[in-house]
């Protein structure tokens, strides 16, 4: 798996043949219980390797890890944008439709630039989070509104992309994020079911 360590973290790099999603290596991850092994590392970043996430944010995410249980990139608070203002518009619509799906608080379901305590995301459901493309993302950011973790969000702006290409099948990846919303509330009842078992074993 592409991890290498980085001050206080594990840096998680999605160094792999286009269109292999974070979603993957997490689930393999998961099942050999990567993030239980004694001695590892507290914190855990994930972001894209292609610097469309700017790494100049990770001093600040790290920092607040301090005082938060996950803390997450923006492009929709004040501050934070994208390139595309078309896009931009169209995933800022994306987003309120989530945030009204779910009743969650979160601005930017879709980013995928955020760092996460080790011992927070070890109590995820793998099984029901890490799977599909970009839209774990959304299904992470429910699961841990739902276990009233501590998050915080930020303004971010894109940095610039220096290898790899977006993902230009807008429409189609529209589609799939639609759709794991409808599935996510269809599903919301095991989620709270694992959430009370969690809770009843602390």
């Amino acid at each position: 798996l592409p991890i290498r360590f980085f001050d206080e973290s594990y840096f998680v790099k999605n160094y792999m043949p286009f269109g292999v999603p974070y979603a993957k290596v997490f689930q393999q991850m998961m099942k050999l219980h990567a993030f239980d092994i004694p001695g590892l590392l507290p914190n855990i970043v994930i972001m894209d390797s292609d610097f469309n996430h700017n790494p100049e944010y990770i001093p600040f995410l790290l920092e607040n890890l301090k005082f938060y249980d996950c803390v997450s990139a923006s492009r929709f608070l004040y501050g934070g944008t994208m390139d595309s203002r078309t896009r931009h518009l169209l995933s800022w619509v994306f987003n309120v439709f989530v945030r009204i799906m779910t009743g969650g608080q979160i601005t930017d379901n879709l980013y995928g630039y955020f760092a996460i305590r080790k011992n927070i995301i070890s109590k995820c459901p793998y099984d029901q989070i890490f799977w599909g493309f970009g839209d774990y993302n959304i299904r992470l950011l429910f699961y841990l509104q739902q276990l009233r973790c501590k998050i915080l969000q930020f303004p971010a702006i894109n940095g610039t992309r220096l290898h790899g290409r977006g993902n230009s099948a807008f429409l189609r990846v529209f589609h799939t994020y639609f759709m794991a919303v409808l599935k996510l509330i269809m599903s919301r009842g095991r989620l709270k079911e694992h959430l009370h078992r969690d809770r009843d074993a602390n």
